[in-house]
């Protein structure tokens, strides 16, 4: 095991907190909490490493915190039942404390994204530890989630960047249908409203997330139809891998993928979030670049992927630490003092960026 790898993983299971949670990053006081979507990523490069007693702790934290918020949930299930107006703060949160709170403060939190990723980072423990026995514990949990995610797939949320409000975004959309649908073999009596929910949600991307071949950064809505939301993401190279919505060869793949890799692929380098960025002045970021070496090693490009993980390697520092971002080419330099003064020196390490690294490593063997 190379060196870089060996660090990764001790650096994941040295900063998961005794309740469960994966700290984002525990050097970088804006990241000293747990996501769903994060942790779930984490968890399953853990799982790749044979750490399953860490990574049931996780999910089993993941429940806790979802029992906690049961009466939020529930709450806004029957207001959307019912065609009430609902707010963003009608929804579950997604960043918590390592004790499974959730701070009262501005953060945006409404994000559906992290608790698809959850079913389906679940699912993959399931498949990898055979472990069933762990839904029948936390099934009231996954039960409530699944009901949540369906009734709310349509509702404009937060990216997973944390912007964008007003708009609906086709990774959001994907990792819902893929979680919802990894639950569906352990939640029988919501097999029939899984299937009708699939349905609608393939039927909804095919139909407009779609723009010349390619599926778009988000989806305008009736009060909200911009330009913009016709530009690419790299948050999109999930939806292709690891939740094969569309197969490989298929032409939207080949045509989002060719434009991710034209407009924030940087020649030589790493990938950026999108091509607007401004947040730490837009740097490449770690885990995008790990990313779209998962596909193409996935899909064939074994060269591609290997020339991305050594790059990746060649930004760890001397500790075999991974950043969330590096800076050397930034798309919007101006903004990068005023994010420094703000919130001090970029996350490092970055949790999310040692898992996509294993991962990565791991496919490519």
């Amino acid at each position: 095991m190379n060196n870089l790898k060996q660090r990764s993983i001790e650096i994941i299971l040295e900063n998961q907190a005794p309740s469960g949670a994966f700290v984002a990053s525990p050097t970088f006081d804006t990241y000293n909490y747990c996501w769903f979507r994060d942790g779930a990523y984490i968890a399953y490069a853990a799982d790749l490493m044979g750490k399953f007693d860490q990574t049931r702790k996780f999910h089993v934290w993941c429940a806790d915190v979802i029992e906690r918020y049961r009466d939020v949930a529930e709450a806004v299930i029957l207001k959307l039942a019912n065609g009430e107006p609902t707010t963003e703060h009608d929804f579950l949160p997604t960043r918590f404390s390592l004790d499974g709170v959730s701070v009262e403060d501005d953060w945006t939190n409404f994000q559906l994204d992290g608790y698809g990723t959850w079913l389906w980072g679940l699912s993959e423990y399931i498949k990898m530890s055979k472990d069933e026995s762990l839904i029948d514990e936390i099934k009231p949990a996954i039960q409530l989630i699944a009901k949540y995610l369906i009734a709310s797939w349509r509702t404009p949320c937060y990216d997973c960047w944390e912007e964008h409000l007003d708009f609906i975004h086709p990774y959001t959309i994907a990792s819902l249908r893929i979680g919802i649908e990894a639950m569906k073999p352990f939640l029988p009596a919501l097999k029939e409203k899984i299937d009708e929910t699939t349905i609608e949600m393939d039927k909804f991307l095919t139909t407009e997330a779609i723009k010349d071949n390619q599926i778009i950064k988000m989806i305008p809505t009736k009060d909200h139809p911009t330009k913009k939301s016709l530009g690419v993401d790299a948050s999109l190279i999930g939806i292709f891998e690891p939740y094969h919505l569309f197969d490989a060869d298929s032409q939207i793949t080949k045509t989002t993928i060719a434009r991710i890799e034209k407009e924030i692929l940087r020649e030589n380098g790493g990938v950026y979030r999108y091509l607007e960025d401004t947040y730490y002045g837009g740097g490449e970021w770690l885990l995008l670049t790990c990313w779209l070496g998962w596909f193409y090693a996935k899909n064939g490009q074994k060269d591609k992927a290997l020339q991305l993980k050594k790059f990746v390697e060649s930004k760890a520092d001397k500790n075999n630490q991974l950043p969330e971002q590096v800076f050397e080419h930034k798309l919007a330099p101006d903004y990068y003092e005023q994010w420094l003064d703000m919130w001090g020196e970029n996350a490092k390490p970055l949790l999310w960026s040692h898992a996509m690294y294993i991962i990565l490593d791991e496919v490519l063997k």
